[in-house]
């Protein structure tokens, strides 16, 4: 129980910044850390952007799946097609690129521009940087959600397992620095840590369930209420 759960990996390619500091901390890992293994968990990960809009700087945090397509339009003026953008940041799975563009282009917060104005984002669609993008707050997320019915099949099993991994990573965290922790506090950890979506309560205690059978976890034998960290 030494390590931490695994969640699903992804393939694309990191923009230059990112994987600059990723090969340094690395490094900085293996010496501080010999024998031990380092395993990168992007979908796990949140990427704090500044953009400049018309003179307003703004601050972002978006997934790391989000700030891959984002930087490659930062590096680009041009529009560019769906097909494009899928060779530039690496990203093989088309509804995870479609997801990933419909979040930025046809949510709240539109960050890209779309050429067409269909329901659904396709293979066919063309997109630009939104230099027209205003918004009052100066600071915001921008969320992933599921895309439309004919990815809900996948795409709500996808959505589950990523956020089962967030919120198990974030038990194994929290515990691991904690070591000893009652469950109504533990719980309050996780909603405070997760920002990007809010747990149900059912969902983490599910979630605590299947820590405690991988044995990542165990019960306090005086207080069946409180969960020990096993290292």
């Amino acid at each position: 129980a030494s390590f931490w759960p695994s969640a699903r990996p992804r393939v694309f390619h990191y923009p230059a910044e990112m994987a600059a500091l990723q090969a340094h901390y690395t490094q900085w890992f293996k010496t501080k850390h010999n024998g031990r293994n380092l395993q990168w968990v992007p979908t796990l990960g949140d990427v704090s952007l500044a953009m400049s809009v018309k003179g307003k700087t703004y601050e972002i945090t978006v997934s790391v799946l989000q700030a891959v397509v984002l930087k490659v339009f930062d590096q680009r003026s041009e529009s560019m097609s769906f097909e494009t953008i899928k060779t530039l940041t690496g990203i093989e799975e088309d509804e995870v690129l479609k997801r990933t563009l419909h979040s930025l282009a046809c949510q709240k917060f539109k960050v890209l521009r779309r050429q067409t104005e269909s329901k659904h984002i396709t293979t066919e669609d063309v997109f630009s940087s939104n230099t027209a993008f205003a918004n009052n707050l100066r600071k915001f997320r921008i969320p992933m959600p599921v895309l439309d019915d004919a990815e809900a099949a996948s795409g709500n099993k996808f959505l589950a397992e990523e956020r089962g991994h967030a919120v198990d990573a974030s038990i194994v965290r929290i515990m691991k620095a904690r070591k000893i922790l009652a469950h109504t506090d533990l719980q309050y950890e996780v909603l405070r840590q997760i920002t990007s979506f809010q747990p149900e309560p059912k969902f983490i205690k599910q979630r605590i369930e299947s820590l405690l059978e991988r044995e990542y976890l165990e019960r306090d034998a005086a207080d069946t209420r409180m969960y020990k960290y096993m290292p």
